[in-house]
């Protein structure tokens, strides 16, 4: 398994001016944290790491057998990812379980 480093980040970013700010600012990291890291002078929290994963839209799957249903579910729209939701929750109920309780929104 690969680790979030400084390096990592950096082959992930591409050369975009400004990705390394915009990227900071994503996971809620002041901009001058962000340049600790990637000069090695600070390390990234897990909350941090998950953050980076999530915005690089990278996802930890520990059963191989789900690798493909996210890769596909990464590749829809929004308002189809819903709509795969109610149907999850659809199966669910058929199967005589409850259904997840989503997400409340403000």
């Amino acid at each position: 398994m690969q680790k979030v480093t400084a390096d990592w980040i950096k082959q992930h970013l591409g050369p975009e001016r400004g990705a390394q700010a915009k990227l900071a600012e994503a996971i809620g990291m002041h901009p001058n944290h962000m340049a600790k890291v990637m000069a090695g002078r600070r390390k990234l929290s897990g909350d941090e790491v998950l953050g980076i994963l999530d915005y690089f839209r990278i996802r930890i799957v520990s059963d191989p057998t789900l690798v493909p249903l996210v890769d596909r579910v990464m590749q829809l729209p929004p308002e189809d990812r819903e709509d795969l939701l109610r149907f999850a929750d659809y199966l669910r109920v058929r199967q005589g379980r409850p259904p997840d309780e989503p997400e409340k929104q403000d």
